[in-house]
């Protein structure tokens, strides 16, 4: 009963530390686990070495190692905020700059912005995304809604 209780209350600092990352470039919006988060070793069995008892990355809800990004229930932030403010500068106007960053973040509800890890492979030095090459990329697929609002 007092290993539940451990498991349990691991389980919750670990989710207390998740975050609504909103990617500037896709305007993808999901929950971006905290990685390299190692859960405390569990016996698994009799003849095996104790291993964390979960794994982020190996599960099916949480799992990164999924091959397409749009499977997964994850957003995998790869930009930090100040790269994602640098994007949206070399992108919008300053004051949409302003009010896209007031309202997507915010600490108390633990939201914040990114460039996600399928869009950053697209973002060039100057912080534009790169020309289609090829096959379409989740990028390829966005609706920017300060655009659509602006066009309305």
């Amino acid at each position: 009963m007092e290993s539940a209780r451990t498991f349990t209350s691991e389980m919750c600092g670990f989710l207390e530390q998740v975050v609504w990352t909103t990617c500037v470039a896709c305007w993808r919006a999901w929950y971006d686990l905290p990685s390299g988060h190692v859960f405390s070793h569990a016996q698994q069995g009799v003849r095996s070495d104790p291993a964390p008892w979960f794994d982020a990355s190996a599960s099916v809800i949480a799992g990164s190692l999924r091959k397409r990004a749009v499977n997964q229930w994850r957003l995998q932030a790869a930009g930090s905020v100040e790269e994602a403010r640098g994007y949206l500068a070399a992108n919008y106007p300053p004051a949409e700059c302003e009010a896209i960053t007031n309202r997507l973040l915010c600490g108390d509800r633990k939201r914040s912005v990114t460039i996600c890890t399928e869009c950053q492979k697209h973002v060039g030095d100057d912080m534009v995304i790169s020309a289609p090459q090829g096959e379409m990329r989740l990028c390829d697929y966005v609706v920017d809604p300060v655009l659509v609002l602006r066009t309305a």
